[in-house]
């Protein structure tokens, strides 16, 4: 009996430790492994869910489709860029013999040939998606931060000038929505094509009907500022990311850019500087007049100021001018200008110095002096055109605008 008892009692061990090492245990092992998964999937989906609300909520409905898009170029035009900055600057260092050292010629070669290839495709992302690209657009063609290429500068030419109207029914329904009636109650004409187009507006020429009055009518896009918040936090990822060293002067355009979507500040301020730069005295510094009763957050009505032209056009010009003087193209002449400025900055930087900053009375007596230069030459050419000039060849007067530094 106890021999008996004894062996039921080892069959009884051996069968619970077979049941233990067993492959069911296999199973319940990868039955956990597959709720664990199917929790982790739950968890992802919904942090995608709560992240995509919350994009849709900080940044408005097609905020990711935006970021994305621009994201599907950007991405690897940025990584082709960085490395080939490593490939020509820090690998050499590290690794010289997978990567003999670049010459500043081939350097400057083989990102010349970068420029090429992603000048266009950049150029068309930012021109598609519009709104903060654009005035990111106009930073680069204007190179007021002194990086970017010159190649990329002429690609971005287009955003100083040529940036695509909105449709007239969208402004028309952000006029209405602004005043509150109807646009023929209030304009006696309303030029349907617009005279100027920026990052987040587009202006428009009118006649009050009350007055008769020619006016100009600044218009914001519907969606500009929804889309700011998307296309910030897209740039600033990449810029945070790739190009640190410009987050600064991205913060700034920021912090500038966010100012604008309410007209009536940009409205307060030019009544302002209109009635300061009258009350000095400065009579030929126009300013437009503003329609205070007409604007307000989205919608801005000035005089017209006519005939003019655009800053960037006079500029040119007078470039032109002034390179025509010194008998050499515009393109020589605005190269040696900033070679100039470089030389000179760089050389007050060595010596600890910046730039000396000229007071307003300095530049009032320089203006008076050319203005006597520019009489004296002119009174001078034009005795020469009526007496030798009637048989020698005489002198243009119109250049005699150019104030020569």
């Amino acid at each position: 009996l106890l021999r008996a008892t004894a062996a039921t009692r080892r069959s009884t061990q051996a069968s619970w430790l077979a049941r233990s090492q067993r492959p069911p245990a296999v199973a319940l092992s990868a039955h956990m492994l597959r709720r664990a998964a199917g929790v982790a999937a739950a968890g992802g989906a919904a942090a995608a869910a709560y992240g995509y609300a919350w994009a849709k909520r900080e940044m408005g409905d097609d905020a990711l489709q935006r970021i994305l898009k621009f994201d599907k170029v950007a991405l690897p035009a940025i990584l082709e860029y960085k490395w080939e900055e490593a490939k020509c600057e820090k690998l050499p260092k590290v690794l010289p013999a997978l990567f003999p050292p670049v010459s500043d010629e081939e350097e400057r070669a083989r990102f010349e040939a970068l420029h090429r290839k992603w000048a266009k495709p950049i150029f068309d992302i930012y021109m598609e998606l519009g709104g903060f690209y654009y005035k990111s657009g106009q930073k680069v063609a204007s190179n007021m931060s002194g990086i970017a290429p010159k190649l990329w500068q002429e690609a971005f030419q287009p955003f100083l000038n040529d940036i695509p109207p909105r449709e007239f029914g969208e402004v028309v329904k952000v006029i209405e929505g602004e005043l509150g009636r109807p646009i023929t109650d209030v304009f006696a004409t309303f030029d349907e094509k617009p005279i100027g187009c920026a990052s987040i507006g587009q202006a428009h020429r009118a006649t009050l009907r009350t007055t008769g009055e020619r006016v100009v009518v600044k218009v914001q896009n519907p969606d500009a500022e929804r889309t700011f918040r998307g296309d910030v936090f897209a740039l600033r990822v990449l810029i945070d990311a790739f190009m640190p060293q410009l987050s600064v002067a991205f913060d700034e355009i920021q912090r500038q850019f966010a100012t604008e979507f309410d007209y009536r500040g940009e409205c307060k301020n030019a009544m302002e500087v209109r009635a300061n730069l009258q009350r000095a005295g400065f009579g030929n510094v126009i300013v437009p007049r503003v329609h205070e009763s007409l604007c307000s957050k989205k919608l801005m009505v000035m005089e017209e100021i006519f005939p003019s032209i655009p800053l960037h056009t006079a500029l040119d010009e007078q470039a032109e001018k002034m390179a025509r003087q010194r008998g050499i193209s515009k393109e020589a002449f605005i190269a040696s200008e900033k070679a100039r400025i470089e030389s000179e900055t760089n050389a007050l930087a060595k010596q600890g110095k910046l730039v000396r900053q000229l007071t307003s009375n300095t530049y009032d007596k320089y203006i008076a002096a050319q203005r006597a230069k520019r009489g004296l030459l002119r009174a001078w050419k034009r005795a020469y055109n009526w007496t030798l000039g009637l048989l020698l060849p005489r002198y243009k007067l119109d250049d005699e605008e150019v104030l020569l530094p």
